[in-house]
């Protein structure tokens, strides 16, 4: 008698430096090696493997392709899509300005493929930043590294779903490695912590605000105490925001409350231990009363912890409460939210950047028994720089961990299938419950809408999930509301449509997309549907460039006039590298740019009820060096060919001012006939070099 076993792939690490001049035979290669997952083998090994129950457990699977590169951060976007933010990958070799050093990459789960990822350069390191969602769908990356001496970047970068790349935006005050950003209960996102321009832990607070034309961010405020690295922060339903205490490297003696209206930190409750890498969520907020409870996770470094701990801030006199043990300690790990409120705890291990077999094993948290069960075991130790989401067809991704040598990580990435996906005979469940039509898709707040489904049973619960922004160990976006569901919830009653309503206010939910999920009586979800809760659901304004009509060279030191006729109650202009920088004004005028480079201008349109261009228009200025950065001679200058034969000609290049970057040739020929009217023919050509920016 023969079993069919799972055979994970052998683990594969790639060099960031070095996986360009990987040849195509041997990337046919590892696809072939993930693609050889399945066995048949003798009943007596079988026997020896753990036994994995799918409707109890959930199930791991590996993808038949790779992640090119190292995923440092990964953002779930409106469009199904993620964002990979990686910057120089955890690599210094690779942190120098030109091709293939800063990079970003967007990936399609769905797709079965490498084409289902493409990669793209960046202009500016955004390795270890941070991302927040923007009401509009769009992701505002803060900070990022400005060298490898451990010095944070100030600037900032919007990622468009639509034109899927970022685009500079306003700076901050002062740089931000390793930041956190904090959607707030009005749109706006709140930067905090991350190391500073002179390589020191910044503790001030800055709010990006889109409605802010010109400048985009607040003037900085400083806090009463020095936080660690991407701290743990919540916003709650009373619109403050809760720092736990927790974070990256050392933790305070006490968590804290910032009020994002009067800008003012107040000490919270003392913190219990070290938690250093370990996460933390916001538990499921469900009506009528919203109660916010936070649960930590793990951490503890050099040796980590498998408890966790939870308070209730609702309460007169929060405390943190002891919670279960997970299975293993765990550091550098991932929390992920699932639909039906469970907690999916994956990934770490017991000492730091150490691989472990107990650290593949999962854990599942229910918060109604307080308990957690097994949720099967996954094939790769997932550590430092490792991301998990959640996806709208209710599974969940994880990918990433890169805790040895610097530019090396594991490039696979695995799928794990919830219990809720199968049934009792452990097969995946087809019928599921299916969301076949929507009222409406951009919705105010505490606001009625319909949805229309099909399902095999009643409906048990209906609720939003914020898509998610995980990195270190820590996701900043993620939060699920109920909107239906068991008592004291209202009841979801309908048979084939639910009236529904939306969450009160952004305390609850903060303005943007959502994933609406349906769960039957078996609590099993649909495929989600993304909705927009928006405080003003009029169509936002479009804005367009009309000068200059098109995209510009200009030579360094040279000017380009910006301006538009677009009719706004405000403009926002920005002009990366440019002088000046920002403009509110709508026909800025010249704009002088010094620094040969390639950059992206653009211009958003605000309207008089603050709702601004969710996908702005842009103009590329390519600024040329004023000297030459190579000379180029060609010999002979010219030659008389017969027609039908040829010439050869010699050129040489020679780098100046120790130029080495790319020159791309182009030549252009003229053809003169003899006085005579002989076929003969003179040739001129003329060799022009031209510098290939990187």
């Amino acid at each position: 008698m023969a079993y069919d076993v799972q055979i994970a792939p052998p683990s594969i690490f790639l060099n960031a430096s070095s996986r360009r001049r990987v040849p195509p035979r041997f990337a046919r290669l590892v696809t072939a090696l993930v693609l050889l997952g399945y066995a048949t083998i003798p009943s007596g090994i079988a026997q020896q493997c753990p036994t994995n129950v799918p409707h109890v457990q959930g199930t791991w699977r590996t993808l038949p392709y790779l992640m090119p590169i190292n995923p440092i951060s990964a953002t779930l976007l409106n469009t199904g899509q993620i964002l990979i933010v990686s910057g120089s990958e955890n690599d210094a070799s690779n942190n120098s300005a030109g091709a293939e050093s800063y990079r970003d990459a967007l990936w399609d789960p769905t797709g079965t493929t490498q084409s289902s990822i493409t990669v793209q350069q960046m202009t500016y390191d955004v390795f270890c930043s941070g991302t927040a969602h923007l009401p509009d769908g769009r992701g505002l990356i803060i900070g990022g590294s400005s060298s490898y001496g451990f010095t944070g970047d100030s600037r900032a970068s919007i990622f468009d779903p639509v034109t899927k790349r970022a685009l500079q935006s306003q700076s901050m005050a002062d740089g931000r490695w390793y930041g956190t950003a904090t959607a707030l209960g009005d749109g706006r996102i709140m930067a905090f912590s991350g190391l500073s321009n002179n390589g020191g832990t910044n503790n001030t607070v800055e709010i990006y605000d889109l409605k802010i034309a010109g400048a985009g961010w607040t003037s900085p405020t400083t806090a009463p105490f020095s936080p660690p690295l991407y701290p743990r922060m919540f916003l709650l339903p009373n619109g403050n925001v809760f720092y736990t205490g927790q974070g990256t490297g050392p933790t305070p003696n006490s968590a804290w409350i910032f009020s994002p209206g009067s800008r003012t930190w107040a000490q919270s409750v003392a913190t219990t231990r070290d938690r250093t890498y370990g996460s933390a969520v916001l538990l499921p907020l469900l009506p009528p009363n919203y109660t916010p409870k936070v649960m930590n996770f793990g951490g503890g470094d050099p040796a980590a912890t498998a408890t966790t701990e939870i308070i209730d801030l609702s309460a007169g006199s929060p405390a943190w409460a002891p919670g279960p043990n997970m299975s293993t300690a765990r550091i550098q790990m991932n929390a992920v939210m699932l639909p039906n409120g469970k907690v999916l705890a994956e990934g770490g291990s017991v000492n730091n950047e150490s691989p472990d077999s107990p650290g593949k094993g999962a854990d599942l948290y229910d918060p109604v028994t307080r308990t957690f069960s097994s949720a099967g075991t996954a094939s790769y130790s997932r550590l430092y720089h490792s991301t998990a989401l959640l996806l709208p067809d209710a599974t969940v991704m994880s990918m990433g961990s890169n805790p040895g040598k610097r530019g090396s990580y594991a490039p696979t990435i695995e799928i794990y299938s919830p219990p809720y996906l199968f049934d009792a005979n452990d097969r995946l469940i087809t019928n599921r419950p299916s969301i076949t039509g929507l009222s409406a898709t951009v919705i105010g707040y505490n606001s009625p809408f319909s949805v229309t489904f099909t399902s095999a049973s009643a409906i048990s619960s209906a609720v939003l999930v914020r898509p998610g922004s995980d990195t270190h160990a820590f996701d900043m976006d993620q939060r699920l509301i109920g909107l239906c569901g068991p008592t004291p919830q209202p009841s979801c009653n309908g048979s084939g449509t639910l009236a529904l309503t939306t969450p009160p206010n952004g305390n609850i939910a903060p303005p943007g997309y959502y994933m609406l999920f349906l769960l039957d009586s078996s609590g099993v979800p649909s495929v989600a549907k993304f909705i927009q809760l928006l405080p003003n659901t009029a169509a936002p304004p479009r804005g367009t460039i009309t000068s200059p009509s098109s995209d510009t060279t200009i030579t360094a030191g040279g000017s380009v006039s910006f301006g538009t006729t677009s009719t706004a109650a405000k403009y926002s202009w920005v002009f990366p590298s440019g002088t000046p920088t920002t403009s509110a004004l709508q026909n800025p005028g010249n704009v002088k740019f010094t620094t040969p480079g390639t950059y992206v201008a653009s211009l958003t349109v605000i309207d008089s009820s603050g709702n601004s261009d969710p996908s702005p228009p842009t103009r590329t200025i390519t600024v040329a060096p004023t000297t030459a950065d190579f000379a180029i001679a060609v010999s002979p200058s010219s030659s008389a060919v017969i027609p039908g034969q040829s010439a050869t000609y010699t050129v040489t290049v020679t780098p100046l001012s120790a130029f080495n970057g790319t020159v791309t040739l182009v030549a252009n020929h003229r053809l003169h006939a003899d006085s005579g009217g002989c076929r003969r023919r003179t040739v001129h050509r003329s060799l022009h070099g031209q510098r290939v920016e990187r």
